[in-house]
């Protein structure tokens, strides 16, 4: 009895009145019981697994001028980029062991190793790194993520950063190889600590 007062009594008040509120703008609580299959994807993330072309979507390149310097050592570093990302794909691929890339699977569940060569992230892993979150919100982010670019002083190794309040991802300028990529990215995704959701 004690259980369901606190489980139903306790609460019941306020649910009313949160239905009762819901219900004084055009009957909205009413039309979403009813249909409640189509406000499923509004209200309730819908835990798709991203794939790469999904995880593209949701960036924008900002871009220097079209024949500068700048530009042609960002075309080498978006080039290393999408090349990780399909990486990032096999990796989530072999993950799950299965090719049904709706398919939820968790990496604490697995115990699947990566072999030299092979990413050992997945497309949440970047981005929680870029936003801290580790799907789309189900209405989507307030604006596109973006991916930057910054220049890589002579001498030094600056790793890529983000910004998950602006939803920017910083990349280097002019990176050519595409081990020195992964170590980059590799290296920046494990020192973030995955935005406390280790």
């Amino acid at each position: 009895m004690c259980f369901y007062h606190h489980l139903i009594n306790r609460v019941a008040s306020m649910v009313q009145q949160y239905t009762a509120g819901l219900n004084s703008c055009g009957h909205f609580f009413n039309l979403v019981s009813e249909n409640w299959q189509q406000f499923l994807p509004i209200f309730c993330s819908m835990g798709g697994k991203l794939t790469r072309q999904t995880f593209r979507g949701l960036f924008l390149t900002d871009w220097s001028p079209e024949g500068s310097n700048d530009r042609e050592e960002e075309e080498e570093t978006i080039f290393q980029y999408d090349d990780w990302l399909i990486k990032v794909e096999e990796f989530s691929h072999k993950l799950c062991n299965n090719n049904d890339t709706n398919m939820l699977c968790k990496q604490s569940n697995t115990t699947y190793m990566p072999t030299e060569g092979e990413v050992d992230a997945t497309f949440e892993d970047l981005l929680v790194f870029v936003t801290g979150a580790d799907h789309p919100p189900a209405l989507g982010f307030p604006s596109k993520c973006q991916v930057h670019f910054f220049s890589q002083e002579p001498g030094t190794r600056r790793l890529p950063y983000a910004s998950t309040c602006a939803l920017f991802l910083y990349l280097p300028r002019g990176v050519r190889e595409e081990e020195d990529f992964a170590d980059l990215m590799s290296t920046a995704l494990v020192g973030s600590l995955g935005f406390g959701k280790v």
